[in-house]
């Protein structure tokens, strides 16, 4: 065969080996979310804290699907927490049972990633994840620029969330952490009317925190903050919470109907 031909043929096995690559990884991304990402909020982290994709807003962000069980996910492992030294990354334990368990896993083998718990894999299926290990690589305006599923490099991830640097917004600040409150209604009582907030806190670390109110015209505006210590890896278990909250100058309002908004819960009472 002339060099010309066995040119020819080198070229012809090149182009089928990268057709069949492409075509198996085709197959394997079938079904992943693509363009915005399909929730904002992946959930809370096992030490608390609310993963908004907001917060890394102007930055490049790596998400990490991944199981307990899932033997690709411990080779994985090192190049993802190579990867997180450079870049931010958020991980999710899909089906890998609840946060105690997962915790513990991480405790002791030391995982530091934050990672959101999906006992039942409902995150996994919004972002079209069916199998693990699965990596997707936002742009700083929280668009997916990339989709792997399989194992992928350290030195991969990184180029990835380089690349993706382009499409950076820029950065917004995060929002404080305020109290979930779930409903609100007004008493009076001997010091004038004050707000009951019922609410509750979502780890077995938060406490409430400062109150803040203002007046606009009728309508007091009150902010509650919710206050836990950093870097403690807490119990997710829901605790009900009741306070009561004084209207500063309440005391003395003249008959009329007023308003009271409690961290975006809205009650109105009436001054006979």
């Amino acid at each position: 065969m002339s060099r010309r031909g066995r040119w020819w043929r080198r070229g012809l096995t090149l182009l089928v080996v990268v057709a069949l690559v492409s075509g198996v990884r085709a197959w394997q991304q079938r079904g992943l979310a693509g363009g915005p990402a399909p929730t904002p909020v992946l959930g809370v982290t096992l030490d608390g804290r609310t993963a908004a994709l907001e917060r890394f807003r102007g930055r490049p962000l790596v998400v990490y699907f991944w199981a307990t069980w899932c033997p690709v996910c411990k080779v994985q492992r090192g190049a993802v927490e190579s990867a997180a030294r450079h870049v931010p990354v958020l991980s999710v334990a899909m089906q890998s049972g609840g946060p105690e368990e997962v915790a513990a896993w991480a405790r002791a083998r030391g995982w530091t990633v934050p990672t959101i718990v999906d006992p039942d894999g409902t995150l996994a299926r919004a972002w079209g994840v069916r199998g693990v290990p699965a990596l997707f690589v936002l742009d700083g305006a929280g668009r997916i620029r990339y989709r792997e599923v399989g194992y992928t490099t350290g030195w991969g991830l990184r180029a990835r969330a380089w690349l993706a640097g382009d499409g950076a917004a820029p950065p917004a600040p995060p929002p404080p952490a305020r109290l979930p409150v779930t409903a609100v209604r007004v008493e009076r009582g001997a010091d004038g009317p004050a707000a009951v907030v019922e609410a509750y806190l979502p780890d077995g670390c938060s406490r409430a925190g400062a109150v803040r109110q203002r007046r606009e015209g009728d309508t007091w505006i009150v902010t509650i903050a919710r206050d836990r210590p950093p870097g403690r890896i807490c119990t997710q278990v829901i605790r009900p919470l009741r306070l009561r909250v004084p209207l500063d100058g309440a005391a003395s309002l003249v008959p009329g109907r007023y308003r009271v908004v409690v961290n975006g819960v809205e009650a109105a009472f009436t001054v006979p």
